[in-house]
């Protein structure tokens, strides 16, 4: 348990970066484009698949 919490706190930087860039740029209603290819990019960057 306490290596995922290290590694969950190793990741609160880029979360915290992550969350003030989508709230720059608040969008409104069901269509995210802005929202969506920001997760896809770092989902792909952690090699997942969006």
């Amino acid at each position: 348990m306490e290596k995922l919490y290290d590694e969950a706190k190793d990741l609160q930087g880029e979360l915290v970066e992550m969350r003030r860039t989508l709230h720059r740029s608040p969008e409104i209603g069901l269509s995210l484009p802005k929202t969506t290819a920001l997760v896809k990019e770092k989902l792909e960057r952690l090699g997942l698949r969006a």
